[in-house]
């Protein structure tokens, strides 16, 4: 695990897993302040939580998948204040239908 302290704002992304989680925090210059894997129980998440929230005065969060996986670490994060948004990466492009939309 790597940690580094002292910023504004960052970023903390999460891999939503179903045993386990992979938190990745970079900073506003893109270094990564901590990257480290939690298992998918109350004490590794709130641990998680408290690490994340000392590095910088502001956390954006994000995850990866909304669902059954990540119903503890959200419901972990709504106790503790966070605002957690879904990040979704598009793999390619949509073809455009016959539509055209």
């Amino acid at each position: 695990m790597r940690v580094r302290a002292g910023r504004g704002t960052v970023w903390a992304g999460i891999d939503v897993g179903k045993t386990h989680h992979w938190v990745c925090v970079v900073d506003t210059d893109g270094a990564t302040l901590l990257s480290v894997q939690i298992g998918n129980d109350q004490n590794d998440i709130d641990a998680v939580i408290a690490k994340v929230t000392a590095l910088a005065e502001r956390v954006d969060w994000a995850l990866d998948i909304i669902g059954a996986p990540s119903a503890l670490l959200l419901a972990l994060s709504i106790h503790s204040d966070l605002v957690i948004g879904r990040v979704v990466y598009e793999k390619s492009a949509p073809e455009l239908g016959e539509c055209g939309c």
